[in-house]
């Protein structure tokens, strides 16, 4: 019967309060248990369509996985809300085999609430009217906490800075978040990133770091005016993966027509021959609010 497919009674049925229990049973398990299911180097499972009606839980556990993760729900139908624990070092993407929204992320040693709408997972925050989401730049994972208003998004970072020369004084930086059109309140902003050289050329710079709204990329061992106004610049102690963490509370009021991105920017006097492609890791967070159209 139905999305759960309880055991029902029939009108002429001797026994029925065995196919009672049974149906009592059956929708307890859909709303207390829970499935587990152990990640390989495949990086990802598929949860059957009886699986997820007998459970409220999911459960992803790691065994030998390597990179991010995905948990397909086999074949559509409504579900409603279930929750995804994530016991890995990894994101999980939590999607419906044929989906074709975005969908939810649920980043490293947390849980998030879903729900199965018939047609595709959403995070029970855009099923009541999430409308404010942003977009992650290349490279970037956003993972979105809150409702359509008040907002807090988590950004793990793994993209590249673009190539620095080296030799002389130059500054770089990376797009990493694009709020949503309309007007923005950003309250507080929490950078907690490294650089890691791939050349071994610029391993003991000591580059100027911080996030701005505008992109850094001249000839400057500075950060300046915009290319740091969201957190500001701080000395990093190297460019091999040693992180810099700093916040600051921004209540910064973006107007429709005032710029809506979010850069990391570093500068310095570059070690000669620099690096191509210094790579970027950790978390930038934003807590934020949408204020309309």
């Amino acid at each position: 019967m139905g999305n759960l497919n309880l055991t029902q009674m029939t009108e002429a049925q001797d026994g029925k309060a065995t196919s009672s229990n049974d149906s009592d049973g059956e929708l307890e398990n859909a709303i207390t248990d829970k499935i587990t299911k152990t990640i390989t180097g495949s990086n990802a499972a598929t949860v059957t369509v009886a699986e997820l009606r007998r459970a409220a839980v999911i459960d992803v556990q790691d065994d030998s996985s390597s990179a991010g993760i995905t948990i397909t729900i086999a074949s559509a139908f409504q579900r409603g809300p279930f929750a995804v624990t994530n016991d890995t070092p990894f994101s999980v993407t939590v999607e419906i085999s044929g989906q074709s929204g975005t969908p939810p992320v649920v980043p490293p040693s947390t849980s998030m609430l879903c729900v199965l709408n018939g047609t595709e997972v959403l995070p029970v925050s855009s099923a009541i009217g999430i409308t404010s989401a942003g977009t992650a730049g290349t490279g970037v994972v956003a993972t979105e906490y809150g409702d359509g208003f008040s907002r807090v998004t988590k950004l793990e970072l793994a993209g590249v800075l673009p190539d620095i020369v080296g030799g002389a004084a130059e500054s770089e930086g990376l797009l990493v978040y694009t709020f949503p059109a309309g007007v923005i309140m950003v309250d507080a902003v929490h950078m907690d990133v490294s650089i890691t050289q791939t050349e071994g050329f610029i391993n003991t710079d000591t580059p100027e770091v911080g996030v701005g709204s505008t992109l850094a990329a001249s000839a400057s061992a500075t950060l300046g005016a915009t290319e740091d106004d969201y957190v500001a610049g701080l000395v990093a102690a190297n460019c091999t993966g040693t992180k810099t963490d700093k916040s600051e509370a921004s209540a910064v009021l973006l107007e429709v027509s005032d710029a809506h991105t979010i850069h990391f920017n570093a500068a310095a006097t570059w070690a000669a021959n620099g690096d191509a492609a210094a790579i970027l890791g950790g978390d930038v967070w934003i807590a934020w609010r949408f204020l309309g159209a």
